[in-house]
């Protein structure tokens, strides 16, 4: 049964493979209030290619320091010029530090940025919840260049909004060492599954969707799917399917990253090879 082949993969993709994910870097930190905002950065710049996005998230993190609560907190004018080096693709260092700006009146009220969110949250209301929360952000930035847009999309507006699902993902999950559980006032069963280029491709494979594009409704398809196989933590098989792609390759196509493959016979692509005529 499919639903066996993916609980194996959950335990096959385990903790051991962090350094593998932009998830490494909020593990650095043992500071809640740390591990929400290293996270939040890290999941807002998890888009490119893999090593693209550990060399910018390494620079951004030489520049913040060892307390990234703190820095983001007590951020000043001055630090402006720190960020004067600073890009990630079409992103750049103002872009990055205008976000921050936003960010430190957070960290410095009640609660924090992870209170911001919470508070903000309903029963059966996280995209919504998600969405009130982009837009109180944004309300602090007035007349916001591209690369900040981007930072942060609205999933009022369609985007499957993968790394902000990402970072939720991130907070709200726990107990398998690899998510950090912290947003302990909302529900594993409520999220949406962060739907990054391996993860809609695969999803497609399997038949957990047919829609051929990256969009919210895509992401919640998909996720409804995965509740067929775990109503409470539907999202709990994302990172292990996301490693099929950036660990094993996985292209799409049968290949050698099908012979060992767990999906393999369940997935489109490994079918075809199987149906081949010799």
């Amino acid at each position: 049964m499919l639903q066996e082949r993916l609980e194996e993969l959950v335990r096959r993709y385990s903790r051991e493979y962090l350094e593998t994910d932009p998830i490494r870097y909020p593990h650095r930190y043992s500071r809640e209030e740390d591990i929400v905002v290293a996270g939040l950065l890290s999941a807002l710049l998890a888009f490119g290619g893999v090593k693209q996005i550990f060399r910018s998230l390494d620079d951004l993190f030489r520049i913040i320091g060892p307390r990234p609560h703190d820095f983001v907190a007590n951020l000043s004018r001055q630090d402006r010029k720190k960020f004067d080096g600073f890009s990630h693709r079409f992103v750049r260092g103002d872009d990055v530090y205008r976000l921050l700006a936003a960010l430190s009146a957070l960290c410095k009220e009640k609660g924090g940025i992870r209170g911001s969110i919470v508070s903000r949250h309903r029963k059966g209301k996280l995209v919504e919840s998600v969405s009130s929360w982009v837009r109180s952000v944004k309300g602090a930035l007035p007349n916001p260049a591209e690369g900040l847009s981007f930072l942060l999309p609205d999933p009022a507006g369609g985007s499957a909004c993968k790394r902000l699902f990402l970072f939720m993902r991130w907070m709200v999950r726990r107990g398998d060492g690899i998510d950090f559980g912290i947003f302990r006032e909302i529900s594993p069963s409520e999220l949406v599954i962060p739907l990054d280029t391996h993860v809609a491709r695969i999803s497609r494979l399997l038949g957990l969707t047919r829609r051929k594009t990256a969009t919210l409704s895509t992401a919640l398809e998909v996720t409804e799917s995965l509740r067929r196989f775990d109503p409470d933590d539907p999202v709990k098989f994302d990172f292990a399917l996301s490693r099929i792609g950036i660990v094993k390759g996985c292209r799409g196509v049968n290949s050698s990253a099908c012979a060992d493959c767990l999906l393999r016979g369940y997935c489109i692509a490994s079918r075809a090879k199987e149906d081949e005529v010799p």
